[in-house]
């Protein structure tokens, strides 16, 4: 079985278990991965590429 897509015991402990504090940060991922993403398109150049990707990979690290 492949991994979770969140590791969520970690991002758990990250937030000290605080659930209500949990669910805020995976909705302010969920936006933000939304607003990177629909930036995204094959028009762009590898230099945006690179950038919004390192956005994106930034916003998933935390």
């Amino acid at each position: 079985m492949p991994p979770a897509p969140i590791d969520l015991d970690h991002l758990s402990r990250y937030v000290f278990g605080d659930k209500a504090l949990l669910a805020e940060v995976l909705g302010i991922f969920r936006d933000e991965a939304a607003q990177i993403s629909a930036r995204m398109t094959p028009a762009m150049d590898d230099d945006a590429w690179r950038l919004a990707a390192h956005k994106l990979k930034g916003a998933a690290r935390g």
